[in-house]
């Protein structure tokens, strides 16, 4: 099932649990050129307003969230140093889950474009706009 969204674009209902889309946006790691997001979800109607709220609002934050994210993948990698350095080796996409524990909790997987790290997220939770440590997955 797809539907075109009034904030989310084009989206696809995976059948069980979930709407999936792309939205395009500016970020300050001038390398990512859009948001993959996965917003759970048991309604084929589409998201919660608690969710389009939540996904506008990590819009107009994620500049000044982003130091932090950065961060804290400095803190879990094994060669990188600076959160500049982060920046360099984001891949062209930032996935947002949204809704996965609650209605309006977040976390960002983040993939460096890195030749070692080809299987790797970091998966990153933003609990009441706090950015939390990071989690290494592959």
């Amino acid at each position: 099932m797809q539907n075109n969204d009034p904030d989310f674009g084009q989206m696809k209902y995976n059948g069980f649990s979930a709407w999936d889309c792309r939205i395009d946006f500016r970020f300050p790691h001038l390398s990512s050129k859009y948001f993959a997001v996965h917003i759970w979800s048991n309604d084929e109607t589409g998201p919660s307003q608690l969710q389009r709220e939540t996904f506008r609002e990590l819009k107009q934050r994620y500049e000044s969230l982003w130091p932090e994210v950065a961060s804290r993948i400095v803190a879990v990698h094994a060669s990188l140093v600076s959160p500049i350095e982060v920046a360099k080796v984001m891949r062209e996409r930032v996935a947002v889950h949204i809704g996965e524990h609650d209605e309006k909790s977040i976390e960002l997987v983040i993939e460096l474009d890195l030749p070692d790290e080809r299987t790797k997220g970091y998966f990153i939770p933003i609990e009441n706009w706090i950015v939390k440590d990071a989690i290494v997955a592959e």
